[in-house]
């Protein structure tokens, strides 16, 4: 049997109620800045599809609900005038009844309210806007988030993982081009290999958490983030000294890179905002980067040459050698550096960057919520 285990650092339960004014000072001290290494130019994205699957999204956030995607199928009015969204019909005829911006697999309906918390967080960290200060704190901000939950605490891990499988179908039904999974388990499934291996024959990349267990992931692997397939990038997660974090799994050969992933700012359900911590915000951070990479090359179809670019623009790390396989730090940047000033992958970089530390926000004791 399969367990399925999504880690939450809470850093302050009082993180919650962060007020405004407080939450637009931590925007402007180390959000913003993540993705505007070495330009002085607002970098956005055009529309990328990722699939979030996770707890759900508070789609009515402030920051979050211009960034949902649209079922091209579910919006307008159907043949008898009356709001597709919401007419109890399976309008676009993909076996879901009124799936407008995804799909609840735990309650097989349209209801996506996050009562964790954590997707919301992820979904915040890859395409958050901020309204009350006109700014936005995602890395892709103009990327569409398909919200697929599949996730509840009181599911056992096979049922968890069975709702997952079914997520991912859907993504790859309704054309993502990244599924963000910041979950997993130590048993690999059989099943769920063959869907991954079904994803990257479309050409969609899985961007996977490591996992929190302090493991050797090489030894004691992780899943779907250990499956030997080139189209998963699995996530490792750093500190503000890009140290490991002390939970975070590594390994050189089934842990390819590092990201952000403690005390972490980002939205919260109830037009909240507050600090997480886990390989699961390193994870996004990732698939907000490779969100814009695609954005900004429509051509490339192989996830492979995403990879590429993520490892090509790296920031090495001493201490992540033999940690990770590219051994650094993903530098969002300077891989837009490569990009914008047409670097070949195979040159070298000329300019010094910032690091992902702008990220990072101080705060009190954590508490750990485990969920299995």
């Amino acid at each position: 049997m399969r367990y399925i285990f999504i880690f939450i650092f809470f850093y302050s339960f009082q993180a919650y109620a962060i007020n405004h004014l407080e939450s637009c000072k931590l925007l402007k001290q180390n959000s913003n800045k993540f993705y505007k290494w070495g330009s002085k130019e607002k970098v956005t994205s055009q529309e990328v599809i990722v699939a979030v699957i996770d707890t759900g999204i508070d789609i009515h956030h402030e920051s979050l609900k211009q960034s949902l995607w649209q079922n091209p199928g579910e919006v307008g009015t159907d043949t008898n005038g009356r709001d597709k969204r919401s007419n109890g019909i399976d309008d676009d005829h993909n076996g879901f009844i009124d799936d407008v911006n995804g799909w609840n697999f735990v309650n097989n309906n349209s209801q996506l309210q996050d009562q964790n918390g954590h997707g919301t967080h992820i979904a915040g960290i890859i395409a958050g806007k901020n309204s009350f200060c006109g700014e936005a704190f995602g890395v892709a901000p103009m990327a569409k988030i398909m919200v697929l939950k599949y996730y509840h605490p009181l599911q056992n891990g096979q049922i968890t993982l069975e709702k997952s499988i079914a997520a991912m179908r859907y993504a790859m039904q309704m054309g993502a081009k990244i599924i963000n999974y910041s979950g997993g388990g130590i048993s690999p499934d059989e099943k769920e290999e063959k869907v991954l291996e079904q994803a990257k024959a479309k050409g969609i990349l899985v961007v996977a958490a490591a996992g929190n267990e302090k493991s050797l992931a090489d030894s004691e692997p992780y899943y779907p983030a250990s499956y030997n397939l080139n189209n998963i990038l699995s996530v490792a997660a750093v500190d503000e000294k890009f140290q490991l974090a002390d939970f975070s799994n590594f390994g050189l050969i089934n842990v390819d890179i590092a990201g952000p992933g403690v005390k972490i700012w980002s939205s919260l359900p109830g037009n909240s905002y507050g600090l997480l911590s886990g390989t699961s915000q390193s994870t996004a951070f990732l698939s907000g980067l490779s969100a814009l990479i695609l954005s900004q090359n429509p051509g490339i179809v192989d996830p492979q040459e995403v990879i590429l670019r993520i490892y090509m623009s790296r920031q090495k790390v001493s201490s992540l050698i033999g940690k990770t396989k590219f051994s650094g730090v993903a530098n969002v940047g300077r891989s837009l550096q490569v990009q914008a000033e047409g670097h070949s992958l195979n040159g070298g970089y000329t300019h010094s960057f910032g690091l992902m530390k702008n990220w990072f926000v101080p705060s009190g004791k954590n508490s750990i919520l485990f969920f299995k």
